[in-house]
């Protein structure tokens, strides 16, 4: 959609940042419809997808709860100059969120990676006992399997982002993560 200076519509422009947003957050259409619908919009996943393609324009009091949903300044959306202070604004703030997800799934994946260490060490020592005192050669020394994972953990930082959760469980952090709409589960 484009309008008659050859600029993306506003109605365009809105589609696209909604969507955009919606994917960061790994939200799909289906999610998004049924928000909508908690609040009282008669939306669905097809509405959703009518509004990305451009085939179905939204009433303000739609886009500023879609905006609500995906986390993205409605007013910055609708600004049409992109060097404005508003729109730079929401592209800093898309971008952030952006990396706050990434930092959050590398959180889960750390945690991962901690209880498959805890396994693999476990494993060493059953190797160690079913060993006895037959030493394996690991490194070009003789010494234990958990001797030898235990030296190479220590070298390893599985745990560089225990100040990230620390962080996001601190008042300060939980209210970043509120704002760019990433409340974390109570207890993880």
């Amino acid at each position: 959609m484009v309008d008659e200076r050859g600029a993306e519509s506003v109605d365009a422009v809105f589609a696209n940042a909604v969507r955009d947003a919606r994917l960061a957050a790994g939200m799909s259409q289906d999610d998004l419809g049924t928000r909508m619908a908690r609040r009282g919009f008669d939306f669905h996943q097809t509405t959703i997808a009518k509004i990305e393609r451009g085939a179905r324009r939204v009433t303000v009091g739609e886009a500023a709860e879609l905006a609500d949903i995906v986390g993205i300044p409605l007013a910055a959306v609708l600004e049409r100059d992109p060097a404005s202070m508003p729109a730079k604004r929401a592209q800093l703030e898309a971008k952030t969120r952006a990396v706050i997800i990434d930092l959050v799934a590398l959180e889960d994946r750390a945690r991962d990676a901690r209880v498959r260490l805890d396994e693999l060490l476990q494993l060493a020592v059953e190797f160690d006992e079913l060993a006895g005192e037959d030493l394996v050669e690991w490194r070009g020394e003789r010494m234990t399997a958990g001797t030898f994972l235990r030296d190479l953990l220590s070298v390893l930082d599985v745990d560089a982002l225990s100040d990230w959760d620390r962080f996001t469980r601190s008042a300060g952090g939980a209210a970043m993560l509120h704002h760019f709409g990433l409340d974390r589960p109570a207890a993880l």
